[in-house]
């Protein structure tokens, strides 16, 4: 049973009672039984009571997963959400950089589907770097998945000409990755699908992987700042997150 069927049913339930209440106090009045009003109105307070204490928790779960929603969306087992993760994130992955790479992805993948699995949302993983041919679904990326690498080059802060810093078109304003002083830089993107609104894509990357986790362990445990401040609509965020240090990612842009 949905909530708000739930709501329609309680207040359904109240205005009866509410209703009865007002019938028993005439049919005393009338009949001169004040005692028999006494006992029914007492019970059908309590009964009142009962109902208003198991109708405001719900009413705040409902609020809650409402804003939840706001931010990621509404899924069944019929429509999952999928969280893409680059390819060498699973592949056998060569010493280097790369697997630096592959942990902080996994990493940043781990925040999201354990706030999604608290939260009962159906997800399903993208594990590939393929071009998906249309992106007619709703997604959360990472890294360097080619999904993000297209909600990052349609965004407000692409440079086509720096890959090392974010900078946001039309301001000399620039974020730049500075690892030795313990820092880095990562960026939140959703938009909606141009002719769907119920489909999101939303992508998590950082300049270097620090800014990738930290953004990430952002957008799972302080979704509801992105809620305050964007509602339901599109955002673009740069966050800030020291190295090694995921939940001091705060906005800075």
């Amino acid at each position: 049973m949905s909530r708000p069927l739930i709501f329609l049913l309680c207040f359904l339930a109240l205005s009866v009672l509410f209703a009865v209440i007002g019938v028993v106090h005439y049919w005393a009045s009338f009949n001169g039984s004040e005692i028999a009003f006494n006992w029914a109105s007492g019970i059908l307070t309590g009964v009142v009571a009962g109902g208003i204490i198991y109708v405001i928790p719900e009413i705040k779960t409902y609020i809650f997963l409402r804003k939840f929603q706001s931010i990621f969306g509404k899924y069944s087992w019929k429509n999952k959400l999928r969280l893409a993760i680059p390819a060498h994130t699973i592949s056998n992955v060569v010493p280097g950089e790369d697997k630096y790479h592959a942990h902080c992805d996994a990493t940043a993948r781990r925040y999201i589907s354990e706030v999604m699995i608290s939260k009962q949302t159906d997800i399903c993983f993208l594990d590939s770097d393929q071009n998906v041919g249309t992106t007619d679904f709703s997604y959360i990326s990472f890294g360097g998945h080619n999904l993000t690498v297209k909600l990052i080059q349609d965004s407000n802060y692409y440079d086509n000409t720096r890959k090392d810093r974010f900078k946001k078109k039309g301001s000399s304003k620039e974020f730049i990755c500075n690892n030795p002083i313990g820092y880095d830089y990562g960026i939140i993107i959703k938009h909606h699908a141009p002719n769907n609104h119920k489909i999101i894509w939303i992508c998590v990357a950082g300049l270097g992987i620090y800014g990738t986790t930290g953004a990430a362990w952002f957008l799972a445990n302080r979704w509801e700042d992105l809620y305050k401040k964007f509602s339901d609509k599109d955002f673009e965020v740069i966050v800030k997150v020291d190295a090694g240090k995921d939940d001091s990612a705060t906005i800075c842009e």
